[in-house]
């Protein structure tokens, strides 16, 4: 078992990923579970008991620490450890690391997209481009709306539609110089 994170650690952690401002229960604990293993812990040892989304929401309601943002992530992760067990999640296989990582960089994204956003990751890396992220994405848009208006060849949309790819490129990118 990957040891497990104090809470120094998580507290640094849900401070940079998480908006408790605006991020209630539900959404803290998906994004806790994207991220991290979460067991119980038993006499101060983590267990292998993993701790499921309706649990983990639980355990965030009980603390009853109300305004997230308030009390901040050093007090909401004090709580967290008190009764878990936090360790990072640690990729399958090269591939789950690359679709992984270009998750994290480039937010949300539809799994089939997330897939083909990877495949830019570990085959042109630092050198995709707009170009090659419009391709891929047009790939995707075919199976889910084949008579999309920007299904036409990277070149002949306006600027300010290539423009919309570049995020993802950067995502990319970033993504790539990590793998």
């Amino acid at each position: 078992m990957p040891a497990h994170a104090d809470h120094k650690e998580l507290a640094a952690w849900i401070d940079e990923e998480i908006d408790l401002a605006a991020d209630a229960e539900e959404q803290i604990a998906t994004e806790l579970l994207k991220t991290w293993n979460v067991t119980w812990l038993h006499d101060g040892q983590p267990t292998t008991a993993p701790v499921s989304h309706r649990r983990l929401v639980n355990v965030l309601d009980d603390a009853d620490i109300g305004d997230y943002d308030q009390f901040g992530a050093e007090i909401l992760a004090d709580a967290l450890t008190s009764e878990l067990a936090f360790s990072r999640q640690v990729a399958a296989n090269y591939a789950q690391a690359a679709l992984d990582t270009v998750e994290a960089e480039a937010g949300h994204l539809e799994p089939d997209l997330a897939r083909l956003y990877a495949l830019l990751a570990l085959v042109t890396g630092a050198e995709t481009t707009a170009q090659d992220v419009h391709d891929a994405w047009s790939i995707w848009r075919t199976a889910t709306n084949p008579h999309h208006s920007s299904l036409v060849p990277f070149r002949e949309l306006a600027p300010e539609t290539q423009e919309l790819d570049q995020p993802f490129r950067d995502a990319i990118v970033r993504a790539a110089a990590t793998l």
